[in-house]
């Protein structure tokens, strides 16, 4: 449960050990792809319709280390690995121990769908422009104030 300490992105705190959190912990956007969008061959996948709706989390900077580790020099993979480990569920599936899983499923959603996926990524992930210009404009030197 969020507390002071934790504003509830699953962190480790006083007394709480640093175990996956839960998904009561997690929050979450979740989205449905567009079975117009799907890719040809997800009729004849194992996949069904409950399976079009996702989740994305946030990535912690711990998942964002194992990433870059498994990704190597490779930015593409660097890219794919961050996302899969924002792909929190699936349908009604978790799938952070079924990766395999979670390959036959990217596969089966086609290049639109992948698309979709990453879309939805960035936008979670990413900070808007101006929002980035705001800030650095609140900067000031030496920490000085409007009043000075």
């Amino acid at each position: 449960m969020p507390n002071a300490q934790d504003p509830g992105l699953g962190l480790p705190t006083a007394g709480r050990s640093a175990a996956l959190p839960t998904d009561r912990d997690r929050p979450f956007m979740e989205y449905t792809l567009p079975e117009a969008h799907l890719g040809l061959g997800w009729g004849s996948s194992e996949f069904g319709d409950a399976d079009r709706t996702f989740r994305l989390v946030e990535i912690t900077p711990r998942q964002q280390d194992q990433a870059a580790k498994v990704a190597g020099n490779n930015p593409s993979a660097l890219g794919r690995e961050l996302m899969f480990h924002a792909l929190w569920q699936v349908g009604d599936w978790k799938t952070r121990r079924e990766r395999d899983r979670l390959n036959r499923w990217w596969d089966a959603i086609g290049s639109k769908g992948r698309r979709l996926v990453e879309a939805a990524f960035m936008r979670m992930q990413s900070v808007e422009e101006a929002d980035v210009d705001s800030f650095l404009d609140s900067g000031k030197p030496n920490g000085s104030t409007d009043d000075e």
